[in-house]
């Protein structure tokens, strides 16, 4: 068993993860703003109150460790460009810098397939030899900056890195992508950026879990890349029609061309931002332009190289999702 720290265990990935790692037997440690906010079966880990921009916090979080989850990140679709880069870019060169100077090598990062460019195009079986492409949004841009650093320390003998690349996150606890279109559907203003029928690239958060216990498990995991989805190939418009069923609604029949679509959300987060709002406008760019392009990845290396077998799949575990989030899990 291992000594890990875990960062960004109060959010929605991290907290599966510090969960499954816990069960797993390992001495799970974690790096919290606020501890409280962490889920009952966290509480008897041992938890370090502070941020990613404080580096004596995470000094602290780090030591003994025998390696590093970095799941902590910015993700939400509205922000300055202040909020994606100090977190997600700042934040991961601190998390570097502690485990360099605390002698910790094992580094798990976890990214997202932004890196390929989101809003620049369809994605439709992209490998990880793909270059990045930044596109001017920031969660995209500050992810490739991240990851960068974390390779160029791996590459620098620094660190023994390894990086997961999940598409679009759900299952229990997730409060920002399926929420909001489950709230669109109930108050009938559901439609479809685009045409409906892109891929949307889900990715459950249970099989992330499984790929993080792989790549741990597996040396040839040091130094590599893996993309993560459910590999079901699903569109927005079978995502939305599964959720309509399960409601008891007609599926929505309104398509927004993607021009349109994409011209609304710039507009709302102009007028938001002018209007110095806190919350995240209706229509965001990152939200629309995701959904607007084919989000398709390969995930034929974590099978291969990792073994991964992708078994948490939408139609399996929906009915299980929604339970969850009607408990306000």
């Amino acid at each position: 068993m291992m000594k890990i720290t875990v960062t960004g265990a109060t959010g929605f990935a991290g907290s599966h993860v510090a969960v499954a790692l816990q069960d797993d037997g390992h001495a799970v440690s974690l790096l919290a703003r606020d501890p409280s906010k962490l889920i009952a079966p966290l509480q008897k880990c041992r938890a370090i109150k502070g941020d990613l921009l404080e580096p004596a916090t995470i000094r602290e979080a780090v030591a003994g460790a025998d390696a590093v989850v970095h799941c902590a990140a910015y993700v939400g679709e509205w922000g300055s460009r202040d909020d994606y880069f100090r977190t997600n870019v700042a934040g991961t060169q601190n998390m570097i810098d502690a485990c360099v100077a605390a002698g910790v090598r094992r580094f798990l990062h976890f990214s997202s397939n932004s890196v390929y460019g989101d809003g620049a195009g369809d994605h439709i079986a992209v490998a990880e030899e793909t270059p990045f492409l930044k596109t001017g949004l920031y969660y995209c841009d500050s992810k490739i900056d991240a990851e960068t650093r974390v390779f160029a320390a791996h590459e620098a003998g620094q660190i023994v890195a390894t990086a997961i690349r999940p598409g679009m996150i759900w299952g229990p606890r997730d409060r920002q992508f399926l929420p909001k279109i489950i709230d669109a559907i109930e108050h009938g203003v559901m439609m479809y950026p685009g045409t409906g029928r892109k891929l949307v690239g889900l990715t459950h958060v249970e099989n992330i879990v499984a790929v993080i216990r792989l790549c741990l498990a597996n040396d040839v995991s040091r130094g590599r890349v893996y993309n993560v989805d459910d590999d079901d190939r699903r569109t927005l418009r079978d995502l939305v029609g599964a959720l309509c069923a399960r409601l008891g609604r007609k599926p929505p029949k309104i398509a927004v061309p993607a021009s349109l679509a994409k011209a609304l959300a710039t507009a709302s987060e102009f007028v938001w931002k002018a209007a110095g709002a806190k919350t995240p406008p209706l229509l965001t760019k990152l939200g629309v332009y995701t959904l607007v392009y084919d989000n398709d990845v390969s995930v034929e290396r974590a099978k291969n190289e990792l073994g991964y077998d992708p078994r948490e799949l939408f139609d399996e575990r929906l009915d299980a999702y929604l339970a969850s989030y009607r408990a306000g899990e």
